[in-house]
């Protein structure tokens, strides 16, 4: 619960020559708040309600009143959902174009409202932290960041157990060096001499 089963299609368009670095320095303000809350199988739209309500309450209480949120709530078509399940993701968007996310998703006899209540909760902690790359992107940064040519930067929060084994892996393959460095209120600013690995163009 929920049992899985989910299609993800994925279109890439492919890399020739090096990747630039990546530089996610600049936190901004923030300036919007969305989400998802979405229910599948044999839920009633309500709990999608529930969830996103409090949510929104728990939000509003911890930014600027003028900051707009806004949550989407659905059911899931029965053609599309695999078996029953619920959960919420809400995304906030800085004026730097930077992008937070904080997520849930429903257990056998959790609350609908403690669902919504950990995904705000969990974005609220990112934002506190003031960064640029939540918890959820930092690992996925690594790999990136060590194949491009020259110093990427990115303002993260404490480094989470995956991205040091990333960080470990990503300078055995490639030797690209990384430094973090511990910046006042708990956050990383983590910098990485990239390898500037040529990428072959694909045929």
């Amino acid at each position: 619960y929920p049992k899985g089963g989910g299609l993800v299609e994925v279109c890439a368009q492919p890399l020739a020559g090096v990747l630039q670095p990546l530089v996610l320095t600049e936190p901004g303000r923030v300036v919007r708040v969305t989400g998802r809350s979405f229910v599948a199988g044999q839920l009633p739209l309500k709990v999608a309600h529930m969830m996103a309500d409090r949510a929104v309450d728990i939000l509003r209480e911890q930014l600027l009143s003028s900051v707009p949120v806004s949550v989407e709530r659905l059911k899931e078509p029965e053609e599309k959902a695999f078996g029953t399940g619920n959960g919420i993701i809400l995304v906030a968007e800085s004026s730097t174009g930077m992008k937070l996310a904080g997520s849930a998703l429903g257990k056998r006899g959790v609350m609908a409202e403690a669902v919504g209540q950990a995904a705000a909760e969990e974005l609220c902690q990112e934002l506190k932290h003031n960064v640029c790359v939540d918890k959820h992107l930092q690992d996925q940064l690594i790999v990136l960041m060590a194949l491009a040519n020259g110093t990427s930067r990115i303002l993260c929060g404490p480094l989470t157990s995956h991205t040091e084994t990333a960080i470990y892996v990503a300078h055995l393959l490639t030797q690209a060096k990384f430094k973090p460095c511990p910046q006042e209120g708990g956050t990383v600013l983590l910098e990485c001499a990239g390898a500037g690995t040529h990428i072959p163009k694909l045929q």
